[in-house]
């Protein structure tokens, strides 16, 4: 609209200046007063079908300015819509990632935790095993002192049984030396 009406005051200003010249060459002639009207009359009319050239042009434009408009208004609708979608997208993802985080770090707990209760395991079974490996020595050395022990006793029993056999034998030759 601007361009339009800077245009059309370009056009008043050379306009004036043609009469301005058209006044100057017709000075001296006593018909010049009609002559000046007829010529302004068929300027005017000119004036008038340009200016209405313009104004349907302006009009065309103008309509064809409303219909982008329209039409960037919906894009502009649109591409809100979207916006909002993509925020409301990435706020649901930067919830899903945070509860992740903590699913991680929840996870990473307990295993830290199993680890933990692993090794505790472990030792615990080192230990048992250290003192069921002890508590064998011991029972074996107790049963080998006692294998021992009775061996010994069992040495000693054949021993005295050896001595009371030999002395038994030695009774009973004296007692058949006597008899007979």
């Amino acid at each position: 609209e601007k361009d339009a009406r800077a245009a059309a005051e370009d056009e008043v200003v050379r306009l004036k200046s043609d009469l301005a010249l058209l006044a100057q060459a017709t000075e001296y002639d006593d018909d010049a007063d009609v002559h000046v009207r007829k010529v302004a009359k068929k300027i005017a009319a000119e004036n008038v079908l340009k200016e209405r050239k313009e104004m349907e042009e302006l009009r065309s434009a103008l309509d064809r300015l409303k219909e982008e408009l329209g039409s960037c208004r919906w894009r502009e609708r649109e591409a809100e819509e979207k916006a909002t979608n993509a925020r409301l997208q990435m706020s649901i993802l930067e919830q899903e990632v945070s509860a992740a985080r903590a699913d991680i770090t929840l996870m990473e707990q307990a295993l830290d935790e199993l680890e933990n209760g692993k090794i505790e395991l472990t030792v615990s079974h080192e230990y048992r095993i250290e003192t069921l490996e002890n508590e064998r020595i011991s029972v074996g050395n107790a049963y080998e002192e006692e294998i021992n022990a009775l061996k010994a006793e069992l040495a000693q029993t054949h021993q005295e049984k050896d001595s009371l056999a030999h002395n038994l034998d030695q009774s009973e030759r004296a007692n058949t030396a006597l008899v007979y």
